[in-house]
């Protein structure tokens, strides 16, 4: 049975991030939110769950499904159109669902993941302390668990792949 996104971060509110999700909205007089990547599978979910409880406003690289006057088309590599978008929209909260997410092209061009994956995070994260939003990074899960279940933010991480290696350098 497949359950709507909005009905998943309802139930796991005690999980971390609809935990994060839940203390963003809540802990915001003024919600305005921006999700990067709303084009992507997550990011598309993301964006439709908030934008029936606050204003929110898409990004997407080249282009979208989504037929929505809150969608802008953003090259966030390109730091100084990434700053210059957030630091207009004035965001109070910024969820990141961006990311190269073909392995087979991570593996073969690390330099491309490595920008998206892990500088453009951190960069946002620079710029939230500075401007004083909030900021949800999405990560993954390819990382190497001699359990194999799943496992909690304090636990040791291993990248398995230069996917998973440039996302958790985007987590330190």
């Amino acid at each position: 049975t497949h359950l709507p996104f909005e009905s998943i971060i309802n139930q796991v509110f005690y999980y971390p991030i609809g935990m994060m999700f839940s203390q963003a909205l809540g802990q915001m007089p003024s919600r305005k939110i921006l999700v990067l990547g709303a084009s992507g599978l997550l990011g598309s979910h993301v964006f439709d769950t908030f934008a029936k409880r606050a204003e929110t406003i898409g990004t997407y690289v080249k282009s979208t499904e989504h037929s929505n006057d809150n969608m802008y088309q953003l090259n966030a590599s390109n730091h100084g159109d990434l700053d210059s978008f957030i630091l207009d929209l004035s965001p109070t909260l910024v969820i990141n669902c961006l990311g190269l997410t073909d392995v087979e092209v991570c593996e073969s061009r690390p330099e491309a993941s490595w920008q998206l994956n892990t500088a453009v995070p951190t960069r946002i994260s620079k710029l939230s302390k500075r401007r004083n939003f909030k900021f949800i990074h999405i990560s993954t899960d390819h990382f190497y668990s001699e359990l194999r279940i799943p496992r909690n933010e304090n636990e040791r991480m291993t990248p398995i792949n230069q996917y998973g290696y440039s996302k958790f350098h985007a987590e330190s």
